[in-house]
């Protein structure tokens, strides 16, 4: 199954953020995705077992219950792959040291996890 780990983001964004799309010139290629997918992408992990799966959740569960809030600020619009072939319409986030420790935090334990090389040029949200 493929997987990712991602915030859900809060409805009242959610839906502050489909008004300001809906004022702008739709982009063609695009689709139009529910307010409720909207998220915070934080790490992509491709196809996983479902066995390692189950560990993997319980291992994350375990980090995220011991987190305290943390605040996302967005600062732009991007399109992926790129304006020539665009798929996404992704909103960039402001990088935080409280994003950036958790995000961290949270590839190390997949990648003990999944048994995962680590990699340098890593996603980041």
């Amino acid at each position: 199954m493929r997987c990712f780990l991602a915030i859900p983001l809060p409805a009242d964004i959610a839906s502050q953020i489909r008004q300001s799309l809906d004022q702008i010139s739709p982009i063609s290629g695009l689709k139009p995705v529910p307010v409720e997918n909207y998220h915070l992408t934080l790490d992509f992990y491709g196809s996983v077992e479902t066995n390692r799966l189950t560990a993997l959740i319980q291992d994350l569960a375990n980090i995220l219950q011991s987190q305290p809030p943390c605040q996302i600020v967005f600062n732009g619009l991007a399109v992926l792959p790129n304006l020539n072939h665009p798929h996404n319409l992704v909103l960039a986030a402001t990088t935080s040291n409280q994003l950036t420790t958790l995000h961290q935090t949270l590839v190390q334990t997949a990648d003990q996890s999944l048994e995962r090389q680590a990699e340098p040029n890593r996603f980041k949200p």
